[in-house]
């Protein structure tokens, strides 16, 4: 999350808050953002084994990306990299499209993969 709000070159105060659930307690935002500017999306991504908690982080990046009601170019190429390497199903990758533009009803198939990450919170 910390490399999509990054991205663009400005962490905006949307952003900010969306990242705050993320930080062990105590930590500082800035140092959470420096650790993940040095890690690679590659290295990140590795550590992802189950499928819930891939489709999870993307669900969460693309929410992200359209945090301050637009998608910066090179916000849409970060996450067109992450699709590429946590390898979800096209029908998923379609499914976080919807869910975050708000196109349709909530699909109930986003709740089944929620209950199924370790990573929901």
């Amino acid at each position: 999350m910390a490399k999509m709000a990054m991205v663009d070159g400005e962490i905006v105060v949307a952003e900010r808050e969306f990242l705050r659930p993320l930080l062990d307690h105590g930590e500082c935002l800035e140092t959470f953002v420096q650790e993940a500017s040095r890690v690679s999306l590659n290295e990140i991504v590795s550590n992802l084994t189950n499928y819930a908690d891939k489709f999870y982080v993307a669900l969460r990046a693309s929410s992200m990306s359209h945090i301050d009601q637009s998608e910066h170019p090179t916000e849409r190429a970060l996450y067109m990299e992450l699709l590429e390497l946590l390898e979800l199903s096209c029908e998923d990758q379609e499914l976080i499209e919807r869910a975050v533009t708000n196109a349709g009803p909530p699909d109930p198939r986003i709740m089944e993969i929620f209950l199924q990450s370790s990573l929901a919170f």
